[in-house]
């Protein structure tokens, strides 16, 4: 049982983290899919991605339709368009003319960088740029690159590689922006050669005609969820022993606002020590004022755990297991930190897998209620937390009834 405690843990340290590597991410409605190397944060919808290091480094990846492009760009926008502004641009470049002077439209980095998304700067309008027509996986692309300098920086003189790449397949008009740290030290690799790992990630996929829900896969859980509309999520994997998978999703929504807050923040400020320097119980709680709704899930691999000695005899587990979260009820339930608190569980162990399914509703120190309801699961390789947790007092309403019972749904063996 020692060793169980152990794993619930490690669950909780592992949903406070994010160390991971990319896994591939398809966006079957935009039309690309990604598979890039090691990315510490993965933040994925049904019309973007965005890949993100602790350096600074970045890759986002959206695609827009023929409205939003012709919108966007205040005129008709179709792939014959842009293929006849690619060949008109690769005209003056054989002819030793600066492509700008074109001014087209189509060529501004300020329309497509994702200054809206945390952690990411509005260009300014008069950013420098350069414009060269490429290929990415024999698709034409025009691309833009400037650099950024980076700022609070005294002793290095480092600046950032951006580039922005446009590209059009189906009227549709597909963006990939990259933020490389371009670094003075001869040691590391070179930011033109991230850059270009970054860009050949990306394929361009037909679009799906359907509006199937974003779905986001646990490759360590062996599950899938289905989010509701207007949701993302954002997933990490622990290549560590034991190899791991975080993920959190949230409304759309809370995106904007989380964009609000750190609007005066760079990724770099996502470094842990950073982090830890700031944390307080103010800190903390403006945090959780963002928060509305969300599911949440870590998985971890259990081999060094000894679960599967937990499934050889299922009625003495339980026994063990209803008398462990029955002492944590009272902790919950008597805690002077927890107001209004109720914690209600269910043990269910079979020769395969354990199942502990719990409702756990509490007032933060009279400041705001939380509602949770989640699984915590086991079998011989596998274990992890599946939560939903919501501050709306919800819970009866069909969509929030509806995340509830796929929780509880979950095929996790």
């Amino acid at each position: 049982m020692i060793k169980f405690l152990i794993f619930l843990s490690l669950l909780i340290q592992l949903s406070l983290l994010n160390i991971g590597y990319a896994k591939e991410y398809r966006n079957l409605e935009a039309g690309f899919k990604i598979n890039i190397p090691q990315q510490e944060i993965n933040i994925v919808s049904k019309n973007f991605y965005g890949g993100m290091q602790p350096n600074g480094n970045f890759i986002y990846v959206y695609s827009l339709n023929q409205k939003q492009a012709s919108d966007l760009l205040e005129e008709n926008f179709t792939t014959d368009a842009f293929n006849d502004d690619y060949t008109a641009i690769e005209l003056l470049e054989r002819s030793g003319i600066d492509p700008q002077k074109a001014s087209l439209k189509l060529l501004d980095p300020v329309l497509y960088w994702p200054s809206d998304k945390p952690f990411i700067k509005q260009l300014p309008n008069d950013v420098a740029f350069n414009i060269q027509t490429q290929k990415i996986h024999g698709k034409k692309s025009l691309n833009m690159q400037f650099t950024e300098n980076m700022e609070n920086e005294i002793k290095d003189k480092n600046s950032y590689l951006c580039s922005i790449d446009l590209l059009s397949a189906n009227n549709r008009l597909y963006v990939i922006s990259t933020k490389v740290l371009n670094s003075q030290k001869e040691s590391e690799v070179s930011a033109e050669s991230i850059r270009n790992e970054y860009r050949k990630g990306v394929l361009i996929t037909k679009p799906s005609a359907n509006t199937n829900t974003l779905i986001y896969t646990d490759k360590i859980g062996k599950f899938r969820f289905d989010l509701p509309e207007n949701w993302y999520y954002v997933q990490s994997y622990f290549s560590d022993n034991p190899k791991a998978c975080l993920t959190f999703a949230l409304p759309l929504e809370t995106l904007e606002k989380i964009k609000e807050k750190t609007q005066n923040l760079e990724a770099n400020d996502l470094d842990k020590e950073k982090i830890a320097d700031n944390v307080s119980e103010e800190n903390i709680a403006s945090w959780m004022d963002l928060l509305t709704e969300s599911v949440w899930s870590v998985s971890c691999e259990t081999k060094e755990f000894e679960t599967a000695a937990y499934l050889e005899n299922p009625e003495a587990t339980k026994a063990e297991m209803q008398l462990l979260f029955s002492e944590l009820k009272n902790y919950i339930e008597s805690s002077r930190y927890y107001k209004n608190s109720k914690f209600d569980f269910d043990v269910n162990i079979t020769p395969k897998i354990g199942y502990i399914n719990f409702d756990l509703s509490f007032n933060l120190k009279d400041k705001k209620d939380f509602d949770n309801t989640g699984r915590i699961f086991f079998t011989k390789k596998k274990g992890g937390l599946v939560v939903y947790t919501s501050t709306l007092r919800n819970t009866e309403q069909p969509a929030s009834k509806e995340l509830i019972e796929n929780i509880k749904m979950l095929d996790l063996q």
